[in-house]
């Protein structure tokens, strides 16, 4: 496995040519300028670790590895500029519906994709989860509350990982993509 040369000199340019080091340093927010990652989108760069056959560069891990290492030396909020970030996982497991569906505005830097994992004293044991996701008519209801949700103010969904039996095991953990308009 190699470093894609070509890839991380396009993200070095980039990083560049819009000062975002600049941008970050101005941020008061530190979520930087969106109209930042719709740049990214049209020079193909939110797309770099989707594979090729949904449509992205297909950039190894250890290409990914050192495009994050220069967004580490502005900021670590500049990696949602480059590279799918939490959508990967949409990337990676999502059916085609889903990918169809979503992959496309994320990749042009349209939409953004947060993840709500955390709860209020399980701490980093994941299967101490406690979201339940129970089945009904057109879909699944989760009830549950999370803590730390990233992306909360930006996203146009979540991956929400929730329950679907009870018990202490990961095996019984399941990721939902929510739209943030179907939030309560």
């Amino acid at each position: 496995m190699k470093i894609n040369e070509q890839l991380l000199n396009e993200v070095k340019d980039f990083l560049d040519r819009y000062n975002v080091a600049e941008h970050f340093k101005n941020s008061l927010d530190e979520t930087g300028p969106i109209w930042l990652r719709k740049k990214a989108g049209e020079e193909k760069l939110i797309a770099l670790d989707a594979s090729f056959q949904d449509g992205g560069s297909g950039a190894n891990a250890l290409t990914m590895g050192a495009i994050y290492k220069e967004c580490g030396k502005i900021d670590i909020n500049t990696r949602e500029f480059l590279g799918l970030g939490h959508a990967r996982l949409i990337s990676e497991y999502g059916n085609e519906q889903q990918k169809n569906e979503l992959l496309s505005d994320i990749f042009e830097g349209e939409n953004l994709v947060g993840v709500g994992i955390t709860e209020e004293g399980t701490g980093s044991d994941f299967a101490a989860i406690n979201t339940m996701a129970t089945k009904v008519p057109g879909g699944y209801l989760l009830n549950g509350e999370k803590t730390y949700v990233s992306r909360v103010d930006e996203a146009s969904h979540f991956i929400v990982f929730a329950k679907t039996k009870e018990g202490y095991s990961a095996r019984n953990i399941s990721a939902f993509i929510v739209p943030t308009a179907n939030l309560e």
